[in-house]
């Protein structure tokens, strides 16, 4: 997905590009206490498509993630590990807890009557409780770290592909991923022993892809 952006930095991706965060440089959104092993109603991140099949070429499109980094600005306590794992899911799986992140358009422009495009990405991070699902699609699953988190740890996760050079702690590449209408992408954190959460600043990227003005 980034060779993907770098080979079509053009107008073909304008205003398709959206990043959020969490609100306030260093101060990070804590996740799950408890979070020692994979529970499906227990998750760090959902990513939901609020797009729909309708005759409007604005609500078909998929979420397309290029990148997660997480920066630990709090360890997570006594763990041996720290692993990521994510599903696809056809609905919206999100039910309490977190924090919302806001997308913004990495494009802006001048012209006339000019503004940015609304996201169709609902995306809220932290200690969420999800719906069950018990036969999720899984795309990944994967340790982030063998160790207790440091403080400004960085942990990326790429999808698809990754630069040739990264300063991150902890780099990883997963499948690609295209998040449907109607559909959630569902991130669970756990660590191995861990009696205290990691609080995490957050930086997510992502595609969104058939709006009307994909090609203008």
């Amino acid at each position: 997905m980034y060779n993907f952006i770098a080979q079509n930095n053009g107008r073909s991706l304008s205003e398709s590009v959206f990043f959020a965060s969490n609100a306030t440089p260093l101060t990070g959104i804590a996740s799950d206490t408890v979070a020692t092993a994979y529970a499906d109603t227990e998750a760090l991140m959902t990513i939901f498509n609020s797009g729909s099949a309708t005759s409007n070429p604005a609500d078909n499109q998929y979420v397309i993630p290029v990148f997660l980094r997480l920066t630990a600005t709090s360890a997570n306590t006594s763990a041996s590990n720290f692993r990521l794992v994510g599903e696809l899911s056809g609905s919206n799986r999100y039910t309490s807890g977190g924090t919302t992140l806001t997308s913004n358009s990495t494009s802006i422009d001048t012209r006339s009557s000019y503004a940015s495009r609304t996201p169709k990405a609902t995306i809220n991070f932290g200690d969420i409780v999800a719906t069950a699902d018990t036969t999720p699609q899984r795309v990944f699953n994967t340790t982030v770290s063998e160790a207790v988190l440091a403080v400004d740890e960085t942990i990326e996760i790429w999808f698809g592909d990754a630069p040739n050079s990264s300063s991150a702690n902890n780099v990883k590449v997963v499948p690609p991923v295209w998040i449907g209408r109607g559909s959630s992408l569902v991130i669970h954190g756990f660590g191995a022993s861990q009696s205290g959460d990691a609080v995490f600043e957050v930086e997510f990227c992502y595609i969104e892809s058939g709006h009307p003005r994909f090609n203008a």
